[in-house]
């Protein structure tokens, strides 16, 4: 993560209100700064739009597979699902690179029981033309790193429905 890494997350939610204050006012200005790199990066690559406009700040991750492909052309394929309130949104990646974890960092002081979405980042690969990576920092510290070419964005509404959990 370049903006919102799981450091400044944790600084921002501090007991010590002196660091807390610190983290806050810079998570602001990262927010100010992110918001034009963003308008950027969608300007150059208008296919972003939709995945640039999603805000699933504490979406429920259900799963999140990769699929390798034969082809040449690309890694495979991951998809992503989340459920936020009645609507379960599936990121469909073609892939640039296998999609990497992170390990989760030690004592993390938010819950591990139940993973959610906190906040993204979208970016282009400078050295590769029509290469993005769009990084996801989750509630128990892992950052997802997910380098595509294209995405997807899919929407099913739930309504009166609770999803069911599955983490691959």
């Amino acid at each position: 993560m370049r903006f919102f890494t799981p450091e400044l997350y944790h600084r921002f939610n501090s007991e010590n209100e002196a660091v807390a204050d610190k983290a806050d006012e810079m998570w602001d200005r990262n927010v100010q700064t992110y918001a034009l790199h963003l308008k950027k990066l969608v300007n150059a690559a208008p296919a972003l739009k939709r995945l640039a406009e999603l805000e699933l700040h504490d979406a429920e991750v259900l799963s999140f597979e990769q699929f390798p492909s034969e082809a040449l052309e690309f890694e495979g394929t991951a998809v992503l699902s989340v459920s936020f309130t009645d609507q379960v949104y599936t990121l469909i990646y073609q892939l640039a690179a296998k999609a990497t974890v992170s390990r989760a960092q030690r004592n993390w002081p938010f819950s591990e029981k139940r993973t959610h979405w906190l906040y993204d980042e979208i970016d282009a690969r400078p050295e590769r033309r029509r290469e993005f990576i769009h990084r996801v920092l989750l509630s128990d510290s892992r950052v997802l790193v997910i380098t595509f070419v294209s995405a997807i964005v899919h929407t099913l509404t739930i309504a009166g429905t609770t999803c069911a959990r599955r983490i691959a």
